[in-house]
């Protein structure tokens, strides 16, 4: 199972984020969309043979932000570090328009939309592709940087 983490992503100042376990984190995020108005995302998720020991752990370290249930007020930098702390077995959600030109700056360089919604990360953090917290190394055999989760290569 994994331990997911979805935010009502409307109020980027008060975020309010669900840290729960699922078989289907994509399935749980429908599922509790239905029943909510505020549009809610799926921010990633650490797959563990241990995720409800985890997240046990995530609800009692962030008891005094708790909101209702499994809800709490605490923001996407947490989460953010959870991922990196679970790097081996995390995942980030990425964005649909991820890597799609947005426009240009000052100077007429492309800029390209981040994978992830809420911060920019470096792909030695996270695989563009599949979003593994493995991210992108360097890898001679393919001349540039690979993931070792999906096979994505960057040329260097």
């Amino acid at each position: 199972m994994a331990l997911y983490f979805i935010i009502e992503n409307e109020d980027l100042v008060n975020q309010r984020i669900k840290i729960g376990i699922s078989n289907n984190p994509t399935q749980r995020l429908k599922t509790l969309q239905t029943g909510n108005s505020r549009r809610l995302a799926l921010m990633g998720w650490i797959n563990s043979d241990k995720d409800r020991k985890l997240e046990k752990e995530f609800h009692q370290k962030y008891s005094t932000v708790n909101v209702i249930g499994e809800w709490f007020e605490i923001n996407h930098e947490i989460v953010l570090e959870l991922l990196k702390v679970h790097s081996y077995c995390s995942y980030i959600a990425k964005q649909t328009n991820a890597g799609e030109l947005i426009g240009h700056d000052s100077d007429g360089i492309p800029e390209y939309a981040d994978v992830w919604e809420w911060a920019s990360l470096d792909i030695s953090e996270f695989c563009p592709e599949c979003g593994s917290g493995l991210g992108l190394s360097y890898n001679e055999n393919y001349g540039g940087e690979r993931c070792l989760q999906c096979g994505f290569t960057v040329q260097s």
